[in-house]
């Protein structure tokens, strides 16, 4: 579940997406409007390695 360098693997976001459609009434049947590469960054664990 979690790296040893604690960024996500570029897959990541996708499943985490595909989790949550699951069973989130906020995200369920609305997974292909939304893209996860516009709502995740490893920006901040990058500039704090």
């Amino acid at each position: 579940m979690f790296t040893a360098d604690g960024v996500m693997p570029p897959d990541g976001p996708k499943a985490v997406l595909a989790v949550l459609g699951a069973f989130h009434s906020d995200v369920k049947g609305k997974e292909g409007s939304i893209d996860p590469s516009r709502t995740y960054s490893t920006e901040f664990v990058s500039r704090a390695g």
